[in-house]
C-alpha cells in the first residue's frame, strides 16, 4: 500500500507517474494489483519471472548486508555536471559475512527516466573479465564499488530532459538491491529529434495569416518545460521574413500522451507582402524535438469541390521484401539508420509507420517488406534508396563489435538452474486521454540477463581496486587517436568527435575522462553544447572566448556543408554570389535544409549574406576561405 499519493488534478493528455517501486521476483507468475482512489480505476498486472545465471556463493547471514549510493554532494545534478557514483555495501549484523565473485563487474548501476526507461546501464561502459574473488566483510565495515562517470545521455546518445531519475544499485551475483533517486536540473537542452513525429498546421485568413499548428504521430509521450516550446518561422524564397515563439507560459515541466496535440494559434501580419509561395518552419524545445516545414501559397484561395469533380487518383506504393544488416550515423540533423542489403546495396530509413513497438538495432539483421520513400533530411547526404518498413518479418542480432578493445565478442546468455533472480523496477504511472478520463500506466522494466564474456577480452581488473581496469595498448591507442584528431580540429564537440571517430557514447566519455584527469584536455561550455580542446601553451581554460579557434566543419568532404562551402568558393572565383534557392536547386535539396545549414555556416563565421535588391546572396568569409586552402574539402 503507497497510501494517499499523486496530484488532486490533471490537464488534458497529461502523463504522471505515481512511484516506482523496485521489487524481488519471485521465480514462476507474479501479481501486482493497482488502484488509484477508493478503486474507482484499478488494474491487474502479471507477467512470469524465470531463474537468472547468477554464479555467487556467500556464506553467512547475506540479509544483515545494505547497499548505499556514495556521491560527491547531494542528489542535485545540473548544466555539465557528471554523475560519478560508488556503490557501498555495508555489514550491519554481528557475524562475519563472505561473499564471492566470478567476473570484475561486481557492484552495478542502472538508471530509469520518470517513464520506465533504462538510460543508462553501468555494464555497457565497463569490460566485465572473468576473475574470481572472496570478499570478507567484518561487522560494521564497509567496501565500495566505483562506477564509470555518466554524462546524463541515454542509451541512444540522446540528452536526457530534466526530472527525477530512479537509480539502481545492485550487486547482480548474489540477488542484493537497493534505490535512490536523484534530480537533474536542467535549463535548456538540445534533445534528439523523433522523425515519426510532424507538425501540421491550419491556415486561415486574409491581411492576417492565422496560423494552428498540431503535433501528429502514433501515440507519443512528449515533456514541455518552462521556456517557450515552439518556434515557428516565416519564409519566402528562401528568406526568413518573420518569427514568433509560442507555448511559453508553462510554470513547471509536465508530459502528456496523445496521437494528436494542438497547440496554440500563431498570427503573422502579412499586409504588404507580395503574393506567391511561403513556408512556415516549425521547431519544439521539448523532448523529444520536432521540425517540420508546411508550404503554402499566399493569398489563401480556398476551393469548394463537387461531388462531381473527379477524384484525383493517388499514386500506389509498391511493396517488396528486403533483407540486410543495420548501421547509423549521425550529423547535424540527427540519426540516419542504414540498412546493408547483399542485392541492393546501402539504403536509408525514412520511417516505419504503424510499427508502435519496432526499431531498427545497430548489428541486428533481418527480413523485411518495405517500399520506396522520399528520405528524410537526416539521410538527405546519401544518394541512396530510402524505404519504409511496413512489416519485419524476422530480426536477431548475431554479434556484435566491441570497439571499446578492437575485438569482436560473441553474446552468449548463460542457461542455469539457479532459483536466484535479479531485482525488477515497477514503474506505475497515470494517463489522461485527450477525453478527460484517467487511464493508468504502468511500465515494468527487468533487468538485462546476464552475459559471459570470453576470457580472451583484453585487461583483467585489479584485486581490490574494483571499478578500474587494467591498462590495454588499445585503450592508449584510442586515446592518441583522440588527442590527434583534437590537435587538428580543436573546438570539436561531442557529438562531432563520436561521429568523426566512430566511438560508442560510453567509449568516448572513458576517454575523454581520462584525458582530463590527465590534464591532456580541456572543455568549454558554448551554448548548449561542450567544445573540447588540446591542452598547450596556446590552448588553456584561461584563454578568452574570441581567442578560442573557430569550431571545425565536419570532416566529411561529402557532407551538405562541405558542398555549400565548395559552391560557394567556386562562384566566388567568378565573383558570382548565389542566392538561397539557388544553391538548393544546383545541390537539389529542399530550400528548408540550405537554410538550415547557411544558418550554421553563418553561425560558425564561415558564411555571409549580402543584400541584393530584393534578395540575399551568399559568399565565403576570409576564414572560410583559408578553411577550405588547409582542408581536403
Amino acid at each position: 500500500m503507497l497510501g494517499e499519493c499523486g496530484p488532486n488534478s490533471l490537464l488534458a493528455n497529461q502523463i504522471v507517474t505515481i512511484a516506482q517501486i523496485p521489487y524481488l521476483m519471485e521465480i514462476g507468475t507474479n501479481e501486482f494489483a493497482v488502484s488509484i482512489g477508493d478503486s474507482e480505476l484499478s488494474q491487474t498486472i502479471s507477467f512470469d519471472a524465470l531463474s537468472d545465471s547468477d554464479q555467487g556463493i556467500n556464506s553467512g547471514n547475506l540479509d544483515s548486508i545494505s547497499l548505499d549510493l556514495v556521491l560527491e554532494g547531494d542528489n542535485q545534478f545540473g548544466e555539465m555536471e557528471s554523475f560519478s557514483p560508488d556503490i557501498s555495501i555495508f555489514n550491519n549484523g554481528p557475524e562475519d559475512v563472505a561473499i564471492d565473485f566470478s567476473t570484475s563487474c561486481r557492484g552495478e548501476i542502472w538508471v530509469l527516466d520518470s517513464s520506465g526507461n533504462v538510460v543508462m546501464d553501468s555494464r555497457s561502459m565497463k569490460e566485465c573479465s572473468e576473475n574470481e574473488v572472496e570478499y570478507q566483510l567484518q561487522p560494521d565495515t564497509a567496501r565500495s564499488f566505483t562506477q564509470p562517470d555518466w554524462n546524463f545521455i541515454d542509451m541512444f546518445g540522446c540528452h536526457l530532459p530534466p526530472g527525477d531519475l530512479l537509480v539502481v544499485m545492485e550487486i547482480p551475483e548474489h540477488d542484493l538491491y537497493a534505490s535512490e533517486f536523484i534530480t537533474l536540473t536542467r535549463e535548456r537542452d538540445t534533445y534528439c529529434e523523433d522523425d515519426s513525429l510532424f507538425i501540421d498546421a491550419e491556415l486561415s485568413g486574409e491581411d492576417l495569416l492565422t496560423v494552428i499548428p498540431s503535433v501528429i504521430g502514433d501515440e507519443f509521450e512528449m515533456s514541455w518545460f518552462t521556456i517557450c516550446g515552439l518556434e515557428a518561422a516565416l519564409f519566402s524564397a528562401g528568406e526568413q521574413i518573420d518569427m514568433h515563439l509560442s507555448e511559453c507560459d508553462y510554470l513547471e515541466q509536465f508530459s502528456v500522451q496523445a496521437s494528436e496535440i494542438e497547440l496554440s494559434p500563431i498570427e503573422f501580419d502579412m499586409d504588404g507582402l507580395d503574393d506567391g509561395e511561403y513556408t512556415l518552419f516549425f521547431e519544439t524545445t521539448t523532448y523529444p524535438q520536432v521540425r517540420s516545414s508546411v508550404s503554402f501559397d499566399w493569398p489563401i484561395v480556398f476551393e469548394e469541390t463537387s461531388e462531381e469533380e473527379v477524384t484525383e487518383e493517388t499514386e500506389v506504393a509498391v511493396s517488396r521484401v528486403i533483407s540486410g544488416t543495420w548501421s547509423l550515423t549521425s550529423n547535424e540533423l540527427g540519426t540516419c539508420w542504414l540498412l546493408n542489403s547483399p542485392d541492393e546495396g546501402i539504403l536509408t530509413l525514412s520511417g516505419a509507420q504503424g510499427l508502435v513497438n519496432w526499431a531498427p538495432e545497430r548489428g541486428a539483421t533481418g527480413e523485411y517488406l518495405i517500399y520506396e520513400s522520399e528520405a528524410v533530411p537526416e539521410c538527405s547526404d546519401f544518394a541512396a534508396v530510402s524505404f519504409t518498413v511496413e512489416e519485419v518479418y524476422s530480426q536477431g542480432v548475431i554479434t556484435e563489435s566491441v570497439e571499446e578493445d578492437s575485438e569482436v565478442v560473441e553474446i552468449i546468455p548463460i542457461e542455469s538452474d539457479s532459483e536466484e533472480i535479479s531485482p525488477a523496477v515497477v514503474t506505475i504511472g497515470v494517463v489522461v486521454a485527450s477525453s478527460g478520463i484517467l487511464s493508468l500506466l504502468v511500465a515494468i522494466i527487468a533487468t538485462n540477463e546476464s552475459w559471459r564474456i570470453p576470457a580472451t577480452s583484453a585487461g583483467l581488473w585489479f584485486l581490490g581496486l574494483v571499478g578500474r581496469t587494467s591498462e590495454t595498448s588499445d585503450g592508449r591507442y584510442q586515446r592518441g587517436r583522440l588527442m590527434g584528431y583534437l590537435t587538428a580540429n580543436p573546438g570539436c564537440h561531442f557529438r562531432a568527435l563520436m561521429a568523426a571517430l566512430e566511438m560508442s557514447n560510453g567509449q568516448i566519455t572513458h576517454h575523454l575522462k581520462i584525458l582530463e584527469d590527465e590534464d591532456r584536455i580541456w572543455r568549454r561550455a558554448d551554448g548548449r553544447l561542450v567544445r573540447f580542446y588540446p591542452f598547450t601553451s596556446n590552448l588553456h581554460p584561461g584563454i578568452l572566448d574570441d581567442e578560442l579557434p573557430m569550431p571545425p566543419l565536419s570532416p566529411d568532404p561529402n557532407s551538405l556543408q562541405g558542398k555549400i562551402l565548395r559552391l560557394l568558393d567556386d562562384d566566388g572565383q567568378l565573383n558570382l554570389f548565389p542566392t538561397q534557392s539557388e544553391l538548393a536547386h544546383r545541390l537539389e535539396r529542399s530550400q528548408q535544409l540550405v537554410s538550415h545549414h547557411l544558418r550554421t555556416l553563418q553561425k560558425y563565421g564561415l558564411v555571409e549574406k549580402k543584400r541584393s535588391g530584393v534578395r540575399n546572396r551568399y559568399c565565403l568569409t576570409r576564414e572560410a576561405v583559408f578553411l577550405l586552402e588547409t582542408t581536403e574539402l
